[in-house]
Formats: structure tokens, sequence, C-alpha cells
């Protein structure tokens, strides 16, 4: 295992993905060509078919990084003629010129694997433009696979289909019952197409043959179909799905083309819950037609900023044909998110987080906020079909019915009838600030129901606090004990995205947000324009800690401290210190989870106990960040 300096691993926030055996450094994936590789390269304008020649590793013309080569390379002019040099089992790249378009061009039907995990296939870029290669595939898929799909990676392409007549179907990439293992899309923009990732299982297996697919730092967007239907991005029946620092924005529907309206079947995203061990982290999710991140299958949800989509986060199903519950129930973390606004539609007037059909559940940290349309039914946090759900130190502030006459049906708790188990709802703020919404309402049962230690406040008549009444006719009915009726100051808690655009320079709303995010590539990557970065904003702006701690001074010299290896796979981390030292190590909101003191040499610390995730370590004061992948 390769020892990695603590130091440069601050410097480069690198680490490796539980997903794939390529190491990802500063948030990138690292491709190194090896022996057996075969170099293609294609260009619109510099290429021909007829001359074209492929390379191999170390060749004058490629030198030493195949993206840049530093001779004069003999390119093919067309995707379907480099395609044919392909070679099934091996790690060969094909790499498009960037700045070049290819017209009417596609990659069609592959059915081909790369060589291993750490030896994909890889479809790419090259050259010394900062513009992706832009890949305009008519009223096609601009990729598909039916018989084999493992060790793929496609990295660095605009794709669209430019001249669809939106009643069809195309897809960025379509899988559909090909077997793979580790395929990877990252700094990829798609737009445009009816669902731009469609992952497909149908093999009527009840064992996985699709495992391992990331999708990083992308822009998916304006997915749509005329008539209804279209979205982002749908998955069925694939096991270990991990979603990172994405843009998903208004799939599902279009405002410019007609028939393309918004409707209650489409979304940004949806995954089946027939997928298992999904991992959606740190992305941007916004204006879906309906549900922004749809996690039927349970899962770690964290660190997501979910803006102005109908209802925004969903982790389970509604349909007892999807999960059988009481019998069947997914579980998962919706952990660190923070939720601005909702859009009203005629089939969703507005939702934060929905939970249902669920057991074994965790619902902490996330800040939803700043439902400000007017409307009624609308929750900050709605549950039914649960068995054994945690919600705690969530934040609920100003979302709910902002209408000033009619039914108090909106809540900042929302709980259904049909529970089981122990539900545990600890140390959650619920401020509304909305003329009709009750601060929490349980349908009248109270069964299965646990309340200690929440802040309530709100700004209706105190009568119409709750649903059983004012503060202490809640008490009575709850049995919560710890709690406040306490109007919590904040911060500065109205920070929305037009004041975060105002903090960094920038004017506008969440349309302007979302234009200078779209413009985010590996060329030009800027941290402003990331969920980590806004979410710390609003954040410290309810007076909680900035998760982004990495920024933290670094362990004092290159040599004085070892640690390995990271992410800590199999519970052990060693470490190699040039003197004793202490050591703590904390979790993404300061708590400390385990600490102890380091001896001069190496020894190795049983990190079992702890979770997968992303932590803290600190050592004589000093800090960087840790991953733990049992």
């Amino acid at each position: 295992m390769k020892k990695i300096n603590v130091t440069f691993l601050l410097l480069l926030v690198s680490y490796l993905s539980a997903f794939s055996q390529l190491p990802v450094i500063n948030g990138w994936t690292q491709f190194t060509v090896s022996p057996d590789t075969r170099i293609i390269y294609v260009s619109d304008v510099d290429g021909n078919d007829a001359t074209a020649e492929f390379y191999a590793p170390g060749d004058s013309e490629v030198g030493s990084d195949p993206f840049l080569p530093s001779g004069t390379v003999q390119p093919y002019r067309t995707i379907d003629a480099a395609k044919a040099a392909l070679r099934d089992g091996f790690p060969d790249w094909i790499l498009l010129k960037k700045g070049d378009v290819f017209i009417n061009q596609h990659f069609g039907l592959m059915n081909i694997n790369g060589k291993n995990a750490s030896e994909p296939m890889l479809i790419g870029s090259y050259g010394v433009s900062t513009e992706r290669p832009r890949i305009l595939t008519g009223s096609d898929n601009l990729i598909s696979f039916t018989g084999a799909a493992s060790h793929i990676a496609i990295s660095g392409l605009y794709a669209e289909p430019h001249t669809r007549a939106g009643s069809d179907e195309p897809s960025a990439i379509n899988i559909l019952n090909a077997p793979f293992h580790s395929f990877l899309v990252e700094d990829c923009y798609f737009n445009l197409f009816c669902i731009h990732i469609v992952v497909q299982d149908y093999s009527g297996s009840s064992s996985y043959s699709h495992s391992g697919f990331t999708v990083r730092r992308n822009t998916i967007v304006n997915g749509y179909q005329t008539g209804g239907g279209g979205g982002g991005v749908y998955m069925h029946h694939i096991d270990n799905i991990l979603f990172e620092e994405n843009l998903i924005d208004h799939n599902g529907w279009s405002t410019t083309i007609s028939g393309a309206d918004a409707t209650g079947f489409s979304h940004n995203t949806y995954f089946q819950s027939s997928c298992s061990n999904l991992t959606f982290k740190d992305n941007i999710v916004s204006r879906a037609s309906a549900v922004g991140i749809g996690a039927r299958c349970g899962g770690i949800i964290e660190n997501n900023l979910a803006l102005s989509n109908p209802r925004n986060l969903f982790i389970g199903s509604f349909d007892p044909s999807q999960i059988n519950w009481p019998t069947e129930g997914v579980s998962g973390e919706v952990k660190h998110n923070v939720i601005l606004g909702a859009r009203i539609e005629p089939y969703d007037p507005g939702n934060g987080i929905t939970i249902d059909r669920v057991r074994n559940v965790e619902i902490s940290e996330n800040v939803v906020a700043h439902f400000t349309e007017t409307g009624a039914y609308n929750t900050a946090i709605g549950l039914d079909h649960i068995e054994d759900v945690a919600i705690r130190q969530n934040i609920i502030y100003r979302w709910g019915n902002n209408q000033t006459s009619g039914f108090d049906f909106a809540a900042g708790l929302q709980f259904g009838t049909n529970k089981q188990g122990v539900m545990l709802i600890d140390s959650n703020d619920i401020q509304l600030e909305n003329p009709l919404a009750y601060c929490v309402n349980t349908n009248g049962s109270f069964s299965n129901l646990t309340f200690r230690g929440n802040r309530y406040h709100n700004v209706v008549n105190a009568p119409d606090w709750f649903a059983a009444g004012n503060y202490t006719s809640w008490v009575t009915a709850s049995g919560e004990t710890g709690s406040l009726q306490l109007d919590v100051t904040y911060p500065d808690p109205e920070r929305d995205i037009s004041t975060y655009l105002t903090s960094i320079g920038e004017t506008g709303g969440l349309e302007e947000f979302i234009t200078l995010r779209k413009q985010l590539s590996k060329n030009n990557w800027d941290s402003r324009f990331t969920a980590m970065t806004v979410n710390d904003y609003i954040r410290e702006g309810f007076g909680v800690a900035s998760l982004n701690t990495v920024s933290l001074a670094a362990i004092s010299s290159p040599s004085d401290i070892l640690l390995y290896p990271n992410p800590v796979q199999g519970g052990v981390l060693t470490i190699e210190s040039a003197a004793p030292a202490s050591y703590l190590i904390c979790d993404q909101v300061g708590r400390t989870v385990q600490s102890g003191q380091l001896e001069k040499g190496k020894q190795h610390i049983d990190l079992t106990a702890l979770k997968n995730g992303s932590y803290l370590i600190r050592i004589n004061e000093k800090s960087t960040q840790l991953m733990i992948n049992h």
C-alpha cells in the first residue's frame, strides 16, 4: 500500500474512491496509460480516416502525456472509424480533440469491456483547448451498451442531440441488460437528451450483475420529452452507485419547447428500489419537473444542495408494489443537506424531505429553509410507513403554508399514521415564520414517537402552533422532555442564493447561479459554485460550523507524519510519527469520536467502531481529512 504524506494529502485533497481502483486527486480521476494501451486520436479538423494511426505509450508523437501529445499525431476524422480500432478487454484510449465539433456523429452501440477497474477503456479528450469536444448526435444516443460494459470511463465530453424532435428518446449513456463492473462518467456536459443516463437490468436475476457506477463532476441539464416524460438519470437494479459533485438541473421539462410541460412523473434523478448501496453527495440538484433527488432504494444522501424542486428529496416510495412495507423497507442516512425553497406544481405543492416505506433511517443536521411561495400542504420533513427513524439536529426555518387564511395543513414535521419501532425526534429547530403552518403534525397519533429537546417557534397564534394545540397542550400530548418555546436568534438566517452571489462579488439569483455553475469543468473548476461551499455559507448563517475543515493548517513538515491507507479499508489506520503526539478524530460536525496518544514510530489505530464517511483527524493541533470505507 502506498504511503500518503499528510501534507501532500491536504494540498491535493486526494482519496481513493471506494467505487474505483483509480486514484482521485483534487476531485479528479487520474488516468495512466498501461503498456498495452492503444491510444487513438480523433479530430474533426485535423483528422483523416485514410491516413490515421494509433499509438503506443512512449511513441515519439505521443511523448510523456497522451493528453498533450508532444509530436504531430495522425488522428482519425470520424468517431466510427476510430471506434473500430478499439479492442475488447484492453485498456485502449480514444481521445477526441478539445474544441472540435463532431456533427451528426456518435459512438453508437459499443458492447465492449476495458481491461480491469484500474485499467479501464477511456473515452476522453486531448489538446490544449479549454473547451470540451462537442458531439452533436442528431437524434441518436451518444453511446449504448447491450452486451458488455465493464471497466469503461467516459471523461471530458460535451454531448447534445441537436436535431431531435422532442418526442423521441435518445440518451447520452444507455446501458440495457449489459453486465458491468466499474463504469465511470466524469467531467461531461450532457444537454437536451430525453434522459441523459439510463442504466437498466431487466435480466430477472436476483443477484447484481451491474455494479460500480460512478458519476462525478458532470453537468446534466435540460432533459425533456414532449408529451410527458424525460428526466436526468434513471437507474434500475444497480449495486454500488456513487454520484458526487454534479450539477443536475431542470430535467423532465422545458419552458421553451411546446408540449414538454412539467409533470409529476419526470425527475432529476430516479434510483429505483431495486438499486442498492447508493451514495449521493455534494451534488447541486435544482428545478426538476417533480422530484430532485429520488432515492427509492435509500442510501447515503449527504451534503447536497437542493434548489426549487417541487419535491426536493425523496427516500423510499409511495408505491406499495415497489416497497411492501412493513415486510420491506429501505434504509439510509440523510445528513448535512441544504434545501432552499421549492416550486409549486399542480401535482406537488412544494416539499423538502419526504420519507416513506423505510426502516433504520437517520435524518440529521439538514437545513430546510425559505419556502416563501403562497400555497398549502407544504411540508419541510414528511414521513409515513416508517420504522426506527431518527430525526436529529435539523433546522427547519420559514417553511410551510404561506396563505393568510384556510386550513393548517402544512407543517415543519408531518407524520403519517403508519409507524413501527421507535422514532426519536431530538434537538431539532422548527422555526416557522409562515402564516398557516403547524410546527409538528402527528395526525393525532403519538405512538412510537419520542420527542426531546426540540426548539419551537411560530408566528401564528399560540393556540395553533401544533395540531395538538398550543405549546402546553403539545407537551402534555407528546410527552416531550427538554423542549423550548423559543424564537432562536441565528447570525444571519435569511441567507440564500442571491445573498451568496453578492458575497462573492456576483449578482442575480438562482438562474444566474446555475449559469455560472454550468461553466465549470476540469479546465475551469471553481469551488465557489459547489455544494460544499454554498452549503457552508448557508449553515454559517444558522450558526452551524462549516464542514469544509480540510482547509485547516497542515501537519508541520513532510517527514513528520505519515498515515495510510486513506481511505481506511479494513478498519485499521497506520500512522508513522517522528515524535510522540496526541491525536483525535472528529466527525463532520466537530464531535470527537476517537482520540489517543501516539508513540514515536509506526502504530496501528483500530477504527472499526467508526461508520463509513469523512472525518477530520487532528495530530498535535494540525488537521487533515480522513476517509473511512469499511
